[in-house]
């Protein structure tokens, strides 16, 4: 059997059998699946002709597809080469390199075999003298039947060589068709595993987008901050300033070209605390419309309990109004980034726009009041969520276990209904034996009542035990029940009106009184209670 010896680059080595046909790539349907970049997910594949040989074909890999050091897009392997995809690197072990050639050699023609004469059962027969001339004929005859055998045969095999071959041929034909059928097909799939890997690459973009915003926003909140205690750093050097502003008067000549920049960059700034405060404007009117909506959402809420059909239809709402606070707080989030990116342009000239500061100052940490307000409002609504889907499930349990026990009481009732049954059935029964052992035997022996009260009073004791033990234990069972039905009907997470609905479903229980009735024996002998040999011997005293 062929089999790819790989050694791979920690020294391992690999021993892979080969079949008909085998797969080699990075992606999770190959038959051999190595775990490199640098292997394309269907690098190449290795297919086995109908004739034996082996045949390895690239499927437009990245790195390519060598034998014995060349690079091949379709190539037969011998015993031996050296085949590597990639990085990967195997030698062909065929075991048989016979099976390598592509074509066999036809089978050489038996050899005739010289005739044997059957042994003899009996004694041989004496010679017959045969004349030189006609044993030479005979041989020759012999002979030349032998050669159109042999030539027969040798046509035969030739005919049966050129079957093979054209079958061959077809084979070869039909794989090569359905080879190209196959890259065909590959091509055709290739603009889909495309996007798919541009859409996975997408989606890591995304999760890293995101990762990287909530890291920005937690380096901007650390950066606002690191601000504020600037700021006031530089609210203390703005005293210590004031004081040594004798000193100061010097440089303020040279500071006069840099105060007209400065009023310059003062005026685009107080233009674009304009624009922030009309976007502000507009946040604290999506703010008050999102806190009525939130207000009925929390309406909506209060009678949750009495509407838990309608939960799915207000959970889809709900989610809608989330995305609505998520996509809105990331705006926010954003404007507060540019919010803050101008900020840091107006380090420089903290000095001189002091008031302008203060005033943004407070600007932004009422959008950012509004921000945590928003955000907090967010948290609340998801655990009232949660809390309410808890609250659907607890129900959803309790509806099952009063079914069930709901169930249950109904099979006690039946057991015990049947066992009242039996009961009475016994009662009668009693009566009848009573009656019938009041009735005076003339015929009865003396020596034998004592025997037969024996027999009766066993026979009436052994079911009344059992009949008082089975009513005894379904009147515990009944007591079980009625008491865990009890605790669930006054569970503190079942809803008032659920549980005065079950209440009314369930009807009032059966309280049923069995007192334990004993039948005082008579010694008289009955019908019933004897047997065949007693009733026989009562006949015949």
């Amino acid at each position: 059997m062929a089999k790819l010896n790989f050694v791979l680059e920690d020294g391992q080595e690999v021993v892979v059998p080969l079949k008909e046909h085998i797969t080699i790539g990075r992606g999770e349907d190959n038959d051999i699946l190595v775990d490199d970049e640098r292997i394309s997910l269907h690098h190449a594949e290795i297919v086995q002709n109908a004739d034996g040989s082996l045949q390895v074909f690239d499927l437009k890999s990245t790195a390519g597809t060598f034998v014995n050091g060349e690079r091949q897009l379709s190539c037969t392997l011998l015993h031996g080469d050296t085949v590597a995809f990639g990085p990967l690197v195997g030698t062909l072990d065929l075991e048989d390199p016979a099976t390598a050639s592509p074509v066999e050699a036809p089978a050489a023609p038996p050899s005739p075999e010289p005739a044997h004469p059957p042994a003899a059962a009996a004694a041989p027969p004496p010679p017959v003298e045969v004349p030189p001339d006609h044993a030479h004929a005979e041989a020759v005859a012999k002979m030349e039947a032998e050669k159109k055998r042999l030539k027969a045969e040798v046509d035969a095999a030739e005919k049966e060589l050129r079957d093979w071959q054209q079958r061959a041929e077809k084979e070869r034909t039909l794989h090569l068709a359905r080879v190209e059928a196959l890259r065909a097909e590959e091509e055709k799939l290739a603009p889909a595993k495309t996007a798919l890997q541009q859409a996975e690459s997408a989606h890591r973009e995304w999760l890293e987008s995101i990762s990287t915003l909530a890291s920005q926003h937690a380096d901007k909140t650390t950066a606002l901050e690191r601000l504020n205690t600037q700021h006031y750093e530089k609210s203390t050097e703005v005293q210590r300033l004031t004081a040594t502003a004798t000193a100061a008067r010097e440089e303020i000549e040279q500071l006069a070209a840099q105060k007209d920049a400065a009023d310059a960059r003062l005026n685009q700034v107080r233009d674009e605390c304009q624009q922030d405060e009309a976007l502000l404007n507009s946040l604290r009117q999506q703010i008050i419309e999102h806190e009525k909506r939130i207000v009925e959402e929390e309406a909506k809420h209060t009678a949750l309990n009495t509407a838990c059909t309608a939960l799915s239809a207000k959970q889809q709402r709900d989610e809608a109004a989330v995305k609505d606070l998520e996509s809105l707080l990331m705006s926010l989030e954003q404007r507060g980034a540019a919010a803050e990116s101008s900020l840091r342009h107006m380090q420089d000239d903290l000095a001189s726009c002091e008031r302008d500061l203060a005033a943004r100052k407070a600007e932004l940490a009422a959008s950012a009041t509004g921000i945590a307000a928003c955000a907090a409002e967010l948290a609340t609504e998801t655990n009232r969520l949660a809390e309410a889907r808890t609250k659907r499930v607890e129900l959803e349990q309790l509806n099952q276990e009063v079914a069930a026990t709901k169930q249950q009481l109904v099979d006690a009732r039946q057991r015990l209904a049947a066992v009242e049954q039996r009961y009475r059935d016994a009662q009668a029964g009693g009566s009848q034996v009573a009656a019938h052992m009041a009735a005076p035997r003339r015929h009865a022996s003396q020596e034998e009542a004592p025997k037969a009260t024996t027999s009766a009073e066993g026979q009436h004791q052994a079911p009344q035990g059992e009949l008082s033990g089975q009513i005894e234990a379904a009147r515990k069972e009944l007591a079980e029940l009625e008491a865990r039905i009890a605790s669930l009907r006054q569970s503190p997470s079942a809803p008032e009106g659920e549980a005065a609905a079950e209440a009314g479903s369930f009807p009032p229980p059966v309280v049923v009184q069995v007192e334990t009735i004993k039948l005082t024996p008579i010694p008289i002998k009955s019908e019933r209670t004897r047997g065949p040999g007693t009733k026989k011997a009562a006949t015949h005293p």
